[in-house]
């Protein structure tokens, strides 16, 4: 699943945008959850400026060999450009996996998305 084709989608009423990309599996379940759940493989949550630079992202996408294979948070230079230090710009920073309703309500109240 991925939110309009992975273009960035403006956040109303700020200068910020969202990219929303995840990866998921519909497995069978043990009850109550059952008979079926859905699974998180993969995903990718990332806060933009208006210039589409990162300010920050939430990367984890264990099967690709390639990357890291926990879950991260990743500080772009959107964050502050070149006030912020290059080796926490190039950092993967561990976090937990997080879920897209964790990242949108981050968005809505950290970042006072109306």
């Amino acid at each position: 699943m991925v939110l309009k084709q992975g273009d960035p989608t403006p956040v109303p009423g700020t200068d910020l945008a969202i990219r929303i990309g995840q990866s998921y599996e519909v497995i069978l379940a043990d009850p109550p959850k059952g008979p079926y759940k859905v699974a998180t493989r993969a995903h990718r949550y990332a806060l933009e400026d208006d210039a589409e630079n990162e300010i920050v992202a939430y990367p984890w996408h264990p099967q690709e060999p390639s990357h890291r294979p926990d879950p991260y948070l990743h500080i772009g230079y959107g964050a502050g450009g070149r006030l912020v230090r290059p080796d926490l710009r190039d950092a993967h920073l561990p976090t937990r996996r997080i879920s897209v309703e964790e990242f949108v309500r981050c968005v809505i109240v950290d970042f006072h998305a109306p």
